[in-house]
């Protein structure tokens, strides 16, 4: 593997700029690697280096499709593209990268699209509960010409949307039983703090949390909370199943990741450059899909081989209720945001 640069730099570029900026905007977004100005073809001599930062770890399916984004843009640019990928945390979590982007401290990064509610609340039409049957379904959406619209979102706020990548589909899970509406009300659930999925908690009567993951696995532990939600993948890799002993398969929500660049060094590469990034980000929408697949099985067949978890399926009636429930928080988003109505329609029919 070729050399990284020190991390150190960049996480002090990030604390200095952060330090500077109250919020992430495009205005002053800067790059290392685009003091010159790109050129409109790809013979130009100008090289640039992109460095994509991520919070999974090395072997997470998220970092294998980063690895064959970075052979092919490498390869089909002759090395003009330099792509440098920092896993685990190395450069910051999920807000930090979500600042350090637009800022310029970085040039992209791939996170859930459940931390951009602070930057764009129409990003949570992809929050909105049994929006999607499956992962399958999801990519269906992901590598469609339709999932542009909202790609197009975060342009305004110094950021442009290179693909949206599939995750995995959430279950919940809880220390107390939730196999139906009275065992569920009144538990306290931790989610990722967006504003569909705490109005979608407390409409099946719990109390909501905003807890990172980084904590939750001691807030369970220590009784905290009582339940979360969370794709059957980081419910394995978190090790979950030691302080929750039930999990019931709702599949009521996706996760999606959102492989993004700042804006300003996006805009100075040459225009075949910038389709070479987005039609290649979008196309391995289909790897990440299949190495999530790939290993969903096994992490689901190691939570059920531990013996330390009670997996159900919710039964006709649970499964109606909480669909009933959740009409409410899809019809408050809509009378909000009315015209992100077509783009539900679009994604059902995927």
């Amino acid at each position: 593997m070729k050399a990284r640069k020190p991390l150190l730099m960049i996480l002090c570029a990030i604390l200095l700029l952060l330090s500077a900026c109250s919020s992430g905007t495009e205005e002053g977004a800067a790059t290392a690697s685009s003091d010159a100005k790109g050129s409109d073809n790809a013979g130009s001599q100008e090289t640039y280096v992109m460095r994509v930062a991520h919070t999974l770890s090395a072997a997470s399916p998220r970092h294998v499709a980063l690895m064959e984004f970075e052979k092919r843009i490498e390869e089909a640019t002759n090395g003009k593209i330099e792509v440098e990928l920092f896993h685990s945390n190395s450069v910051g979590d999920n807000n930090q990268l979500l600042q350090a982007v637009p800022l310029g401290s970085i040039e992209a990064a791939v996170q859930p699209t459940s931390f951009f509610g602070g930057v764009e609340k129409k990003l949570g039409v992809l929050d909105l509960p049994f929006l999607f049957k499956d992962i399958k379904h999801l990519e269906s959406f992901a590598t469609s010409e339709d999932s542009e619209e909202i790609l197009k979102l975060i342009e305004p706020k110094g950021m442009t949307g290179l693909a949206f990548w599939p995750l995995g589909i959430q279950v919940l899970t809880s220390s107390k039983p939730i196999d139906s509406p009275d065992a569920l009300k009144g538990q306290k659930f931790r989610t990722m703090g967006t504003p569909v999925q705490l109005d979608l908690f407390s409409s099946w009567g719990t109390n909501p949390q905003a807890i990172a993951l980084s904590e939750l696995y001691s807030s369970l532990q220590q009784g905290v909370i009582d339940g979360q939600s969370n794709d059957v993948g980081t419910i394995h890799d978190t090790r979950l199943y030691e302080v929750q002993k039930h999990m019931l398969l709702t599949n009521h929500g996706a996760i999606v990741d959102l492989f993004y660049v700042n804006k300003s060094w996006f805009d100075s590469l040459p225009a075949d450059y910038q389709k070479l990034l987005k039609d290649t980000a979008k196309e391995l929408a289909k790897l990440k899909t299949e190495e999530e697949v790939k290993v969903i099985d096994q992490k689901f067949q190691a939570i059920k081989d531990t013996g330390k978890m009670e997996i159900q399926e919710p039964s006709a009636e649970m499964l109606d209720w909480l669909k009933k429930q959740a009409e409410t928080v899809v019809k408050s988003f809509l009378d909000e945001y009315p015209d992100m109505a077509s783009v539900v329609d679009k994604m059902k029919a995927q």
